[in-house]
C-alpha cells in the first residue's frame, strides 16, 4: 500500500477537485514509447539499407551495359558476345583505335550523362525553389502514390544513379590517356596532356550540364502539368 502511494501525488484544486498523478504509469508510457520510436526507425533504417542494395546493383548492371553498347564492342569487336550479331552505336570508339589504351570520349561517358541526369529529374520542389509545392518529387503531382515512398526515393537517387554513374573509372580512364598507352603508340607530352585535360573537361561539363538539364526539365514539367498555376507567379 505504501509503495502504491509512492507512486502517485496528490493535489487539490480550488473547486475542491482531487487529480491523482500516476507517475508510475507516465514513466512506463514514455517508455513503451520510446521503444516502439526506436523499433520503427531500425526498420526504416533496414528498409532503406535493402532499396539502396537492389538498386545499387541495377545501377552498375545498367551501367556495364550501357559501357557496351556504346563503345566497348565498337573498340573490341566480338568481344561482347550479345553484341556481336547487332549494331551498337559506336560513340566512344568508332573501331579505328582497338590498339590504344585512353581515349578522350571513355565508354562510361553516357552512363555519366544519363545517371546525372536522372539526379536532376529526381529532386524535390524545395530543393529545385519550385513555387506552390512541397513534392519529395517535383514533376508528380502531391496526390501520386509514389510521392510517399521516401524510402525508394533515396533508393534510386543514391543507390541507382550512384551506382550507373563512375567518376572513378572516367579518372582512371584519363590517367591512362595523360601517360601515354601501353600498345607501341608513342605520342608526345603535348599531345598526351593536351587530350587528357580535354578529356576531363568533357568528362566534368557533360556530368553537370545533364545534371542542370534534368532539373530544368523537372521544373518545365512542374510548371506546365503539375502545378500550371504558379508558372505566372514564378
Amino acid at each position: 500500500e505504501m509503495e502504491k502511494n509512492s507512486n502517485k501525488e496528490t493535489s487539490s484544486h480550488d473547486e475542491g477537485d482531487v487529480v491523482v498523478v500516476d507517475y508510475k504509469s507516465l514513466t512506463d508510457d514514455n517508455t513503451t514509447n520510446k521503444t516502439t520510436e526506436e523499433t520503427s526507425s531500425s526498420s526504416l533504417l533496414i528498409v532503406n539499407i535493402c532499396y539502396l542494395a537492389l538498386l545499387a546493383i541495377c545501377g552498375a548492371g545498367c551501367r556495364i551495359v550501357l559501357a557496351q553498347f556504346f563503345g566497348d564492342e565498337c573498340a573490341n569487336p566480338g568481344t561482347v558476345g550479345w553484341l556481336s550479331a547487332g549494331s551498337p552505336l559506336c560513340i566512344t570508339a568508332d573501331g579505328a583505335y582497338v590498339s590504344r589504351e585512353g581515349n578522350m570520349v571513355f565508354v562510361d561517358l553516357p552512363a555519366n550523362m544519363i545517371g546525372s541526369f536522372l539526379m536532376g529529374l529526381l529532386q524535390t520542389t524545395s530543393s529545385l525553389g519550385l513555387i506552390g509545392g512541397n513534392q519529395p518529387i517535383a514533376w508528380l503531382k502531391a496526390s501520386s502514390p509514389f510521392q510517399k515512398y521516401t524510402s525508394l526515393h533515396l533508393a534510386f537517387r543514391t543507390g541507382f544513379c550512384g551506382s550507373l554513374t563512375t567518376f572513378s573509372s572516367w579518372n582512371s580512364a584519363m590517367v591512362v590517356t595523360l601517360f601515354g598507352t601501353s600498345s607501341g603508340e608513342q605520342h608526345t607530352v603535348a599531345t598526351c596532356l593536351f587530350r587528357a585535360l580535354f578529356g576531363y573537361i568533357i568528362g566534368m561539363e557533360t556530368a553537370l550540364g545533364s545534371y542542370v538539364f534534368g532539373k530544368k526539365v523537372a521544373e518545365w514539367i512542374y510548371y506546365k502539368f503539375v502545378s500550371p498555376e504558379m508558372y505566372q507567379e514564378a
